[in-house]
């Protein structure tokens, strides 16, 4: 996966995201910390 700094504009990432905590949601803190570190 290329890694753009272009996270305003990232709906992918977002629907990546939002996938990946429907589909666990016990990991939905876990992508949120990722997700928070990605977008520093």
């Amino acid at each position: 996966m290329p890694n753009s700094h272009s996270t305003s504009g990232s709906p992918i990432r977002l629907l990546l995201f939002v996938a990946y905590t429907a589909v666990d949601k016990e990991r939905e803190q876990e992508a949120v910390a990722l997700l928070n570190i990605d977008l520093e």
